[in-house]
């Protein structure tokens, strides 16, 4: 499934998210861009964004922080600061699957759990 012909403020499924899609925070400016997907496919859970700041390394937007996936960007609950103070991003195994994008699985995950 494309995103390119969806209305810019549709909400999208968490599957279809693109990298390079903007991260905003939320007063509305851009804090970053998406650089991965984490999520467990087979089981349909999404976990939340690794997320490319405009200044410093890469950290995790959890899923419970972000308040709307649209076709043309990511809004989340957390202000810029915040985001400047997460954790860098540590990769862990990863895991491709065609057109979802890359997903991300941390140890402790359980299937079914």
């Amino acid at each position: 499934m494309s995103t390119a012909s969806a209305d810019p403020g549709q909400p999208i499924s968490w599957r279809v998210v693109s990298a390079e899609t903007p991260v905003q925070a939320t007063d509305g400016t851009v804090a970053g861009h998406v650089a991965d997907v984490l999520g467990a496919d087979a089981e349909d859970i999404f976990h939340g964004l690794v997320v490319k700041r405009a200044a410093g390394p890469e950290c995790v937007v959890l899923a419970e922080r972000i308040t709307a996936l649209l076709a043309d960007r990511v809004e989340t609950d957390l202000s810029t600061a915040e985001i400047a103070a997460l954790p860098p991003y540590e990769t862990e195994a990863t895991f491709h699957l065609g057109v979802t994008g890359l997903i991300r699985k941390h140890e402790g995950w359980i299937k079914g759990g």
